[in-house]
């Protein structure tokens, strides 16, 4: 057998079986029109890729620019605007409640009047407010305004007292029982028009129980710790918790007590004094100042 006869024979078979296999492929090969008509349609795709990418670019540069925030779903911002809207809501609601308490019940109008004269002059006394004469005292849901007066008395400035409440009539009705000089306003306690710590002695008697709303509680306690001096105190007076089971069907439902604990998370990093008093409480409460890396 001859070697090269038999390289040659298998040359031709390589090359014959090449060729099948190139008259195969034919049919899927473009032809030349075809491959400038698609190099077109590459050469248009990848401009508007690289457009695209050059737009994509321009705007994240935008957007962080302006703030991510703006643009970004923000749970923080999403739970606020959900807070915000169970506030006003809540708010709308009290001012529905107080319109029409009036010819259901005077228990609201009463209730601040429970505590014993002596033991808010016990407290006052307790944490250095022997003279008045120097303190700025807002007294919010002031009623009638009767601890005004009873401060007035134990020597409290007229022109350094505020009474704040919910209704125009009522506020009427405690500046033409009261001493002229002092203050009126009708607000809600976490729109309060006053500058931070000028305020040394805010009284808070069952305002809290009706307000229903756990945000709208927190950003009244926010407001009155703003407004508080250093060495102020605010004086709270509550039903307990659990005690409001007892009123009768329309307060029970629209009242809700306080315990100690409600009262640390309404005034976190507080020094509270708290002391129930049959089915209310009344607390002292003060800021925690720090000196030489101790709370006092």
């Amino acid at each position: 057998m001859n070697p090269n006869a038999t390289g040659k024979d298998r040359i031709k078979r390589l090359l014959g079986t090449m060729l099948n296999e190139v008259e195969c492929l034919l049919p899927g090969l473009w032809s030349r029109e075809e491959l400038i008509e698609n190099k077109n349609f590459i050469d248009t795709t990848n401009q508007k890729i690289n457009n695209m990418i050059d737009r994509i670019v321009k705007n994240l540069y935008w957007y962080e620019k302006t703030g991510w925030k703006q643009f970004i779903p923000d749970q923080d911002a999403i739970e606020k605007k959900e807070r915000d809207a169970a506030i006003q809501k809540e708010k709308a609601r009290l001012e529905e409640w107080f319109k029409g308490l009036g010819e259901i019940s005077d228990f609201y109008a009463l209730f601040p009047e429970q505590i014993v004269e002596g033991k808010l002059y016990e407290k006052l006394s307790q944490y250095g407010y022997h003279s008045l004469k120097q303190a700025h005292v807002l007294d919010v849901g002031c009623r009638s305004g009767k601890w005004l007066r009873q401060l007035l008395n134990w020597g409290a400035l007229p022109e350094k007292m505020v009474g704040l409440d919910f209704d125009d009539l009522i506020l009427d009705h405690a500046k033409q029982l009261s001493a002229p000089g002092i203050q009126w306003i009708r607000t809600f306690p976490d729109e309060l028009p006053f500058a931070d710590g000028k305020v040394e002695l805010i009284l808070l008697f069952g305002v809290l129980m009706h307000i229903l709303d756990a945000s709208l509680r927190t950003l009244i306690g926010q407001e009155l710790l703003r407004l508080l001096s250093d060495d102020g105190v605010i004086i709270t007076y509550n039903l307990n918790k659990g005690a409001e089971k007892g009123l009768e069907p329309f307060l029970a439902y629209t009242t809700k007590g306080l315990d100690l604990e409600e009262l640390v998370r309404i005034f976190p990093n507080c020094f509270i004094d708290y002391e129930p008093l049959s089915q209310c409480g009344i607390a002292v409460i003060r800021k925690k100042l720090v000196i030489k890396g101790e709370g006092i």
